[in-house]
């Protein structure tokens, strides 16, 4: 169940959208409910292939109501349906108070905080998208992607390149030499304050 919810996440991320991973997801869920059709992380994976794969809102929707039923109180539940909500067009106002949820049910989560955030800046709820940043970092994230997403998030807030590379610059050093998306980031923001040399370089 957990490695259909992986590839399945994997594939969400954008990371990787090999055809191979939809069919592992499918694979792995189809196994775990036949193993064990009322095991929670089963319904659960079922879910979110569902929602991604076959963009049936109605029927993850379904299946995480089974998961409550089987889990109540589960602590991933509220994310998946925030992400159905998210995926469904709900209007801004009810979607935060189901990414609130997401967050109250589950608040030491890195992963949580940064999904979270991202919702929130794509709504325009940017303040509170820079909070779930700064607590996904307190929360003992690694930084990377609470960084770049912090960043992202301030220049469509403020269109400040001065501020935004301020923030890319607590990156930490190691992500410096291993992630391109410091340095494309980075030479983005130099070009906007005018620095041609150091965004060339």
């Amino acid at each position: 169940a957990r490695l259909a919810e992986i590839c399945a996440r994997t594939y969400g991320s954008g990371f990787d959208r090999a055809d191979e991973l939809v069919a592992r997801a499918r694979s792995s869920a189809g196994t775990a409910l036949r193993l064990a059709p009322d095991l929670p992380e089963a319904r659960l994976a079922q879910a979110r292939i569902l929602q991604l794969f076959d963009n049936d809102s109605a029927g993850a929707a379904r299946e995480l109501d089974a998961v409550e039923r089987l889990r109540p109180g589960d602590v991933e539940v509220p994310a998946v349906r925030a992400l159905i909500a998210y995926t469904s067009g709900m209007p801004a106002e009810a979607l935060q108070a189901l990414i609130r949820r997401s967050v109250d049910a589950d608040p030491q989560n890195a992963d949580t905080l940064l999904t979270a955030a991202g919702y929130l800046m794509m709504i325009g709820a940017f303040a509170e998208a820079d909070r779930y940043c700064d607590r996904a970092l307190a929360a003992g994230e690694p930084g990377d992607e609470s960084i770049r997403l912090k960043q992202l998030n301030l220049y469509t807030w403020t269109g400040d390149a001065k501020a935004c590379l301020e923030v890319l610059e607590t990156m930490p050093a190691q992500s410096r030499v291993t992630n391109p998306r410091f340095l494309s980031y980075r030479a983005g923001y130099r070009a906007k304050l005018g620095d041609s040399a150091g965004a060339i370089a």
